[in-house]
């Protein structure tokens, strides 16, 4: 190493110098895109509890409207049908987020709130989604 040139030595010292930039670079980069990767699931799954903890909030409001409905026509305030139609009333009217909207469809699959459709009324137990996915059923069966 003696017989080596200072300007080779320099020149040797800067190459690997440069090599280990490249890697610290390299490796560097590779940290960020899985940082920033896993940074976006975190939020994805975040922004989807705090969806559904919303929507489930939502519904246990709903729950509760058609409980007092309910107890109004257990105290006589109101005639089932009169308590029924109050109930369906006060749900068509009802939203959540931007496009959210609350139906109601009895055992049997017959439609009795969505949002004031030709479909209230319909037995939608074996209605399908395009992918052949009869959400109805699904719902009643859980």
């Amino acid at each position: 190493m003696n017989n080596i040139k200072v300007q080779t030595k320099m020149i040797m010292v800067i190459l690997a110098t440069m090599a280990a930039l490249v890697l610290c670079t390299i490796f560097s980069a590779q940290s960020m895109m899985e940082l920033q990767s896993r940074a976006l699931e975190t939020m994805e799954t975040d922004e989807r509890d705090s969806y559904d903890e919303q929507i489930k909030q939502q519904v246990d409001n709903v729950i509760s409207l058609c409980q007092t409905i309910y107890d109004q026509y257990q105290e006589g305030v109101y005639t089932e049908a009169e308590a029924k139609k109050l109930a369906a009333d006060e749900i068509r009217q009802l939203r959540y987020g931007d496009s959210g909207y609350f139906w109601i469809d009895q055992y049997d699959g017959t439609n009795v709130v969505l949002l004031g459709s030709a479909t209230e009324g319909t037995n939608r137990m074996e209605t399908e989604d395009a992918n052949g996915y009869q959400m109805v059923k699904e719902i009643i069966r859980v």
